[in-house]
């Protein structure tokens, strides 16, 4: 043993602050703590940076919210000032044609009370000619509703086949005119013996069933 050579045992000592190799180690790694301090620093305000740009996203939209909601009240309001006028305006149309078509109706009306009162005389004469009763009671029957009152008034007077014919014209002007005649059948029905006899009224009734009114 006494040729070994000794093992030099480095001891904490070596390093110290007046040991030259601790001086040493000491310089090389103080600008390697300063570079990783550094990097620390610049890597903490990224993050401070992205913390503040999620904090500022996340604060504009309410919670539950969509980004951008589509304005749905904006939409209806234009929605409803756009379509205000045309509804006027339709309204407006349907009135106008309603009053124009009852106009025209009743201009219409008085045309052909003129022209019913040929065959009315002669549905209504006192001793009529058998032959000439079908051919004014049909020609009535095309005047359509105005001529349902008279040709109910037909059927009340004397005379099987006047009454008959009275009939066939009154179902001739429900088929031209159903709403018309039919609302004149349905007041009628409703009468009395002293507006309409009973035969009259079991006529007017099988006339409504036929044309199916009400």
């Amino acid at each position: 043993m006494g040729g070994a050579t000794p093992t030099t045992i480095e001891t904490a000592q070596d390093f110290g602050p007046g040991n030259r190799a601790g001086n040493d180690l000491t310089a090389a790694l103080t600008p390697l703590e300063a570079r990783l301090a550094r990097i620390e620093d610049s890597l903490g305000r990224e993050n401070r940076g992205l913390d503040a740009r999620v904090l500022k996203l996340e604060g504009g939209a309410a919670p539950g919210a969509p980004a951008n909601p589509f304005p749905w009240d904006k939409l209806l309001s234009i929605i409803q000032i756009v379509a205000m006028p045309l509804v006027l305006a339709f309204v407006g149309w349907l009135l106008t044609n309603k009053l124009d078509l009852a106009i025209k109706q009743q201009q219409a009306d008085l045309e052909g009370v003129k022209e019913m009162q040929s065959p009315l005389k002669t549905l209504y004469a006192q001793s009529p000619a058998d032959e000439d009763l079908d051919p004014a009671a049909l020609t009535l029957g095309a005047f359509g509703g105005v001529a349902a009152g008279p040709l109910i008034q037909a059927y009340e007077l004397p005379g099987p086949i006047r009454k008959e014919a009275a009939r066939m014209g009154l179902v001739a002007a429900g088929v031209r005119d159903k709403v018309r005649v039919c609302e004149i059948l349905d007041v009628a029905s409703l009468s009395t013996d002293v507006v309409y006899k009973q035969q009259t009224r079991t006529m007017i009734n099988d006339i409504r069933q036929g044309l199916k009114c009400g």
